[in-house]
């Protein structure tokens, strides 16, 4: 009796482990009327490359992801395609965008969005509703380097309205959980950091967190705080260049985010 129980839980933890893949439909809509959707997640089937030869079953359709898009969006559609570069020596471009699922329990994929804005169109909305189980924490944000605007919490909004056609190619920093079940987000602010590009101080809107690590783009710690009382930090003392802020928060969650020292 005990072996066919421990068969069964078995069972139902593979089942579990091949259904689990959290995944985004993104759609993207001019003020003229025209709409385009992307698609980004995790799926066991999945790797970090191409997978071209692999049917994704999502949102009621069979997807694949492609290397070779038409120049032009169809009749009626916006043009809006999901950026692979993070991978490749290259740009490259899909409607679909599944990353492998890594053997952690928490990791972390981002995912790029480039938006034609189409003919006569003043402004985009881009939504992504409300995010599967499996994701603790999710951020948008425009990648152009010119634009300062904060990071986006996507768990606690469900769309954004862009009415800048200079703004093009947008970040998805999603970050995964396999032990999520929704509940960790219940009672926490969301963390900001600003301003992005930073003369001497940047500031963090609450003070929900155990710690605050400050990371140059070789992932080595460079400044490591505990038990802050203020949300302001000094880095008079750092050169200047890129760096990620790594900030675990009170429920044990982490957080991920970049600054540019001047």
């Amino acid at each position: 009796m005990r072996t066919l129980f421990f068969l069964l839980f078995l069972c139902s933890f593979s089942i579990f482990a091949a259904d689990w893949g959290p995944k985004i439909k993104i759609s993207t809509t001019n003020d003229v009327g025209q709409q385009g959707d992307c698609y980004i997640g995790v799926d066991v089937l999945a790797s970090d490359g191409w997978d071209e030869d692999v049917i994704f079953n999502f949102d009621g359709k069979e997807l694949k992801e492609y290397d070779c898009l038409p120049p032009m969006a169809p009749p009626g559609t916006i043009y809006c395609v999901m950026v692979r570069d993070s991978t490749l020596p290259y740009d490259s471009y899909t409607y679909t965008d599944f990353r492998g699922i890594r053997e952690d329990k928490q990791f972390m994929h981002k995912y790029r969005l480039e938006v034609m804005w189409g003919p006569y169109s003043q402004k985009i909305n881009i939504k992504w509703g409300k995010l599967p189980d499996g994701i603790d924490s999710a951020k948008f944000r425009c990648y152009e380097w010119f634009d300062t605007t904060p990071d986006v919490d996507m768990r606690q909004v469900e769309e954004i309205t862009i009415d800048n056609e200079a703004l093009h190619r947008f970040d998805f920093t999603i970050y995964y959980n396999k032990d999520h079940s929704g509940i960790i987000e219940k009672g926490f602010d969301f963390i900001d950091i600003y301003p992005n590009i930073v003369e001497d101080y940047f500031y963090i809107n609450n003070l929900q967190f155990q710690s605050c690590k400050i990371l140059n783009t070789c992932g080595s710690s460079i400044l490591h705080l505990e038990n802050l009382t203020e949300n302001q930090i000094n880095i008079q003392n750092l050169v200047s260049g890129l760096y990620f802020i790594k900030l675990i928060d009170n429920y044990g969650k982490i957080h991920f985010s970049k600054i540019i020292k001047r």
